[in-house]
């Protein structure tokens, strides 16, 4: 579709988002819908700090949904959100023992390393994502509750990096208000 006559894209290279993110976990929830976790020079004021991402961090966010048909129309006439899907791909570089207990979702801790198998039920955590905008301010993305599923490999590979893929997957806090239970997504965060 072209522009209309007279009109002048207002292109803004420094809006578009180009480098890495840092990562926190364990850090306290913002309190009541439409807040979110301050920053205080880009950083919470809790939680840890797990390091930056070595790869591309994917915010994906993907519901579920159930289309309601009428025999008098061919048409789609409503629509309900069945499942929410609410998560964080994220290539971790830091192999240290914090992380590896924040993120082997059924490891136990023996005070210097980990071990693993049969915990039923996985450590839940936050996931408070961060990346500094060319433009000023911060990207923010949060899990309030998230476990730490898919596969870990490990790779020992003398001409690459030993980088560990995770998934934070977030579950609802049923006790936060409706539409305010899995996390929060803020393109221009500033920090003080």
């Amino acid at each position: 579709m072209p522009f209309p006559s007279g009109y002048t894209p207002a292109i803004q290279p420094d809006l578009i988002h180009v480098g890495r993110a840092d990562l926190w976990t364990g850090v306290t929830l913002p309190v009541g819908v439409g807040n979110f976790v301050a920053l205080v020079g880009g950083a919470p004021a809790t939680g840890t700090y797990v390091g930056a991402t070595m790869a591309a961090t994917i915010l994906n966010y993907n519901p579920g949904i159930f289309d309601i048909v009428t025999q008098q129309n061919t048409g789609v006439v409503g629509t309900v959100i069945t499942s929410e899907v609410f998560n964080i791909d994220i290539t971790l570089g830091e192999l240290t023992y914090a992380n590896l207990k924040a993120f082997m979702l059924g490891a136990a801790d023996a005070t210097s390393f980990v071990t693993v198998g049969g915990i039923i039920v996985p450590t839940l955590a936050s996931v408070l994502l961060v990346a500094p905008r060319r433009a000023g301010n911060y990207i923010t993305a949060m899990l309030y509750q998230a476990a730490m599923i898919d596969n870990r490999q490990f790779s020992f590979d003398r001409t690459g990096q030993m980088v560990h893929k995770v998934m934070a997957r977030g579950q609802a806090v049923v006790t936060r208000v409706l539409g305010d239970q899995l996390g929060y997504f803020n393109p221009n965060q500033t920090s003080t």
